[in-house]
């Protein structure tokens, strides 16, 4: 199996939806529970051509599903993650296998410091989506072989590239799906918490995105931007999901922008977002408007009304 969802899944999400649409039916997605690598050791990896997806490790690869099976591996994922602490992973040792195409993966391997080991994660996980009725395409060959591709090189080449070294501290695990080259991606946290949609859509529904956590000042100004755009489509749903968003960062946001010379363009767009909002919802609904609220009390921290 590639361990590369985001390219694999364009080719296969094509033929997907050719069957589809000859078909008529639902739209299916090829998805996976995933661990990315840090940013800071991710870019000491080399690019690909094969495979442009971020530097990371699969924890369970799930394959082919509906966007009901999508909601049910995020919150079989959301499940396994509310009963681990954040963990440290090391990555200092070099390994090959082969894939079922032939090609050598070269790759480094990762390993838990102190805490349940990747391969434990892997089995919760695989037990979980069966036992929730989903088929997992996972392959067990044997023993779970964590690994972060390096590259993918012909039978017999060596590879010759950098072989990054290096710890990082995880915080939540990612479950990623793909349609006809349209992503999604949630982020669950461990011990809890309500997953994060960092990109998110379907054939027929629009997507928003926002990919920082802590949130800076520009991150607010994207989000303020998702914000007015899901308030125009009416979608409650992705504005909560928004709105939660910026309470989860307000903390951080709070240090981040005082002393910051954006600081205050930042709280204008935010508070503009919060207008066009009110304005596109004839009546609030309850959860959306306590958000909001709340959102209203820490911005005054941030950037007090003029």
């Amino acid at each position: 199996m590639r361990d590369s969802l985001y390219d694999a899944a364009r080719l296969r999400a094509k033929r997907v939806v050719t069957a589809i649409k000859e078909e008529k039916d639902e739209p299916r997605e090829s998805t996976g529970v995933f661990l990315r690598v840090s940013r800071g050791l991710a870019s000491q990896f080399p690019s690909s051509d094969e495979d442009t997806s971020p530097p990371h490790c699969t924890l369970c690869y799930v394959g082919e599903l509906t966007a009901e099976g999508y909601a049910e591996v995020v919150a079989e994922t959301q499940s396994v993650c509310e009963g681990i602490s954040p963990f440290v992973v090391e990555i200092t040792d070099y390994g090959e296998f082969q894939n079922l195409e032939g090609q050598t993966i070269a790759h480094m391997i990762p390993r838990v410091v102190q805490g349940p080991s990747l391969a434990e994660i892997h089995e919760s996980l695989f037990r979980g989506l069966v036992g929730r009725g989903l088929r997992v395409e996972h392959i067990r060959d044997g023993a779970f072989k964590p690994h972060v591709t390096l590259a993918y090189l012909p039978k017999g080449k060596k590879y010759s590239g950098p072989r990054p070294k290096g710890t990082f501290r995880v915080e939540n695990l990612e479950v990623w799906g793909a349609s006809d080259g349209v992503f999604g991606r949630t982020r669950v946290s461990l011990v809890g918490g309500p997953p994060i949609i960092v990109e998110s859509g379907s054939i027929a529904t629009p997507r928003f995105s926002f990919d920082t956590a802590p949130l800076s000042t520009m991150d607010l100004r994207d989000v303020a931007r998702l914000l007015v755009n899901a308030a125009r489509s009416r979608d409650s749903d992705s504005v909560i999901t928004i709105l939660d968003r910026i309470l989860s960062g307000l903390e951080h946001i709070i240090v981040s922008v005082e002393g910051r010379p954006r600081g205050m363009q930042v709280a204008r767009s935010l508070r503009a977002a919060f207008v066009e909002l009110v304005r596109a919802f004839q009546e609030l609904p309850e959860s959306v408007s306590c958000r909001l609220n709340k959102c209203l009390q820490l911005l005054e921290q941030v950037a007090p009304a003029r």
